[in-house]
């Protein structure tokens, strides 16, 4: 249940599952090829930016938990750089279906 975490762990894993397939796709469309007579290159990843301070839990937290929370979380920009590696990296682009963690 929720208060368990097991949606969002299902989530995370649906997330992952679902690159997967669409880097599958990609492939069998010939999508995925970067060279002159393939289509543009396109690959698809998993990107986890980590704990970051955001608004999500601006309905449910107390203000002394959501002080802790953002002691501890990166900060929205911290969070992006993740975000921008997957979409100009060479090794992203090279090796489609990556899993890509800011720790």
């Amino acid at each position: 249940g929720e208060r368990d975490g097991g949606e969002y762990r299902r989530s995370k894993l649906f997330n992952l599952l679902f690159t997967l397939e669409m880097n599958r796709q990609l492939q069998e469309l010939s999508c995925t090829d970067a060279s002159p007579q393939g289509r543009g290159g396109v690959v698809c990843h998993a990107v986890n930016p980590g704990f970051v301070s955001s608004d999500i839990y601006r309905h449910s937290a107390t203000k002394s938990s959501k002080r802790i929370y953002q002691a501890w979380c990166k900060t929205t920009t911290q969070g992006a750089l993740v975000v921008l590696e997957a979409a100009v990296a060479d090794l992203c682009a090279s090796h489609p279906g990556r899993y890509i963690v800011n720790s």
